[in-house]
């Protein structure tokens, strides 16, 4: 009499194999639209921080209020806000009345998120950094406001 396997466990054995499987290719799934809303909460704030840059708000403000925003994101990582000027080359300046002699610059506003590897679901991922940068021309100075 031949030696008779019992092929009553096989399905269980080979659901055992590829559960864990199936629940790291759904973890990574799951994070790919928190990463894009992130991505895109980064351009939003960094918009944000140029346009306050730009109308004349001190730049410790403008960074601390950036960091507020993301407040609800410290487990991932913190961002690095950086706000600065830059002046503008000659041929965009500004043509308007009463703007001949205000100084003329770029606010520019980044931020970047180094993002670890256990932001959502251990997975393994390597740290990756996310960044996002906004240019605004400065408003011109208006005087007696």
């Amino acid at each position: 009499m031949g030696d008779r396997r019992s092929v009553h466990g096989q399905a269980l054995v080979e659901w055992a194999i590829l559960f864990p499987i199936v629940l790291l290719m759904l973890a990574c799934l799951l994070q790919l639209p928190l990463l894009l809303r992130l991505h895109m909460r980064m351009h939003t704030t960094a918009t944000r921080m140029a346009a306050q840059l730009a109308m004349g708000r001190s730049s410790a403000i403008v960074q601390a209020s950036a960091l507020y925003d993301f407040r609800d994101s410290f487990r991932w990582g913190f961002p690095i806000p950086k706000t600065y000027t830059e002046p503008l080359p000659y041929w965009r300046k500004y043509k308007g009345i009463g703007t001949t002699d205000s100084t003329n610059c770029m606010a520019i506003g980044e931020l970047t998120f180094p993002l670890s590897g256990h932001w959502f679901a251990s997975v393994g991922l390597p740290t990756m950094m996310l960044h996002a940068k906004a240019e605004l021309p400065c408003e011109p100075f208006q005087r007696g406001n």
